[in-house]
């Protein structure tokens, strides 16, 4: 069962430089710290007496911080560099963590998660272009964690029920190209 798992994997670390695994762990720490917001609807519900469709609502505004953060993003790791952009999303992400931990009133709740979510999200378009810089296109998709391939059929699966998706793929052939 793991094996073609253990393939996929190998088929990066062999061809993966030092800045691919930087960037791989700070997207661990990424994202651990988004693991924080699906918590908060169970604060939010039970010690601040807040309506499940209002703590939804207060939670949803961390998807809207990164829909405009992954524009942001984009544009700020083209202009200032991916660098700078990969490290104040990671710092800023922890003052907007500390910031929303300290929150007490549902409206600066609100506004806090809005900007976990912004800051948090600036750090994807800064690694995908990272990782496309120092990764083989042989390899890219499976690097990327076949975020391209995976993303879309879940799309098309979600939106329009879509079975076929679960195992499809656009190619699995080692060469450049599409992936």
């Amino acid at each position: 069962m793991l094996g073609p798992l253990r393939a996929r994997i190998e088929a990066v670390a062999r061809v993966a430089p030092r800045t691919y695994w930087y960037v791989w762990w700070g997207t661990l720490v990424n994202r651990l710290g988004g693991f924080a917001i699906p918590l908060l609807t169970i604060y939010l519900t039970t010690d601040r007496d807040l309506s499940v469709s209002d703590a939804g609502g207060v939670v949803s505004i961390f998807g809207l911080g990164q829909v405009v953060a992954s524009i942001v993003g984009g544009e700020m790791s083209d202009r200032l560099g991916r660098r700078i952009t990969m490290v104040s999303s990671l710092f800023g992400g922890a003052i907007a963590m500390l910031g929303l931990a300290f929150a007490r009133d549902i409206t600066a709740i609100a506004v806090w998660v809005g900007v976990v979510g912004f800051v948090g999200e600036l750090y994807r378009p800064a690694v995908a272009a990272v990782v496309a810089d120092v990764i083989p296109a042989e390899v890219l998709n499976r690097a990327l964690g076949g975020s391209f391939t995976s993303r879309l059929n879940l799309n098309l699966r979600a939106a329009k029920g879509y079975t076929y998706g679960a195992r499809s793929y656009f190619s699995r052939w080692a060469q450049a190209g599409f992936f």
